[in-house]
């Protein structure tokens, strides 16, 4: 009967973790991340204040990919994932949505000005030599960003912006961070319509 109730459990912990959880580096996944933005959604609606969400890229990594395989890929996401979680607070949310791509969602951030600081430690520490089997890689990685509730007050929309955004740090040479603004949003029109 304990044997039983034991497995259940583990069971149960099990599928837990596949829903809410990147399998390769235990970060929250885009599942649990939008439940924590609308929980973050509805504490700055009652008490006011602002958070903001990252979207992080790590440049040229198809090309480490493809040169080196996914064995070594996937170890080089995995120390990425541990030095993301290194330089954000407990409050925050670390999330891989997919390949290299990451969010971060900043909860109670106080001034923008706060940001700039963070995404200074996120650029300098992810181009810090990653040691794996002998050999050591350097990567860099271009960050997006948006707030909630300056830049909108819809989920989707605040990642599109902070994905926007991150694709216009590309842009500017990679590893280095921008906030969305609005021009960002006719230029992305201006390329639709054509």
């Amino acid at each position: 009967m304990n044997e039983d109730i034991t497995k259940r459990k583990y069971k149960d912990e099990t599928i837990k973790t596949l829903a809410f959880y990147d399998p390769l580096t235990m970060l929250a996944n885009r599942r649990l991340l939008m439940e924590k933005i609308k929980g973050a959604m509805a504490l700055v609606n009652r008490i006011g204040g602002q958070f903001a969400v990252f979207y992080i890229d790590i440049d040229e990594f198809k090309t480490i990919n493809d040169t080196m395989g996914h064995k070594i890929s996937d170890e080089i996401l995995k120390v990425i994932s541990d030095r993301l979680l290194s330089t954000v607070r407990e409050v925050d949310t670390v999330s891989r949505l997919g390949g290299d791509e990451f969010a971060i969602l900043f909860e109670c951030i106080g001034l923008v000005s706060n940001l700039e600081v963070i995404s200074q430690k996120i650029l300098n520490i992810i181009r810090e030599p990653i040691n794996i089997d002998s050999k050591v890689f350097y990567v860099s990685c271009s960050i997006g960003g948006s707030t909630f509730p300056t830049d909108s007050d819809k989920i989707e929309q605040l990642l599109s912006y902070a994905d926007m955004a991150m694709y216009h740090a590309k842009n500017k040479g990679k590893n280095n961070l921008q906030f969305f603004n609005e021009s960002l949003n006719v230029d992305s029109a201006r390329r639709m319509k054509i």
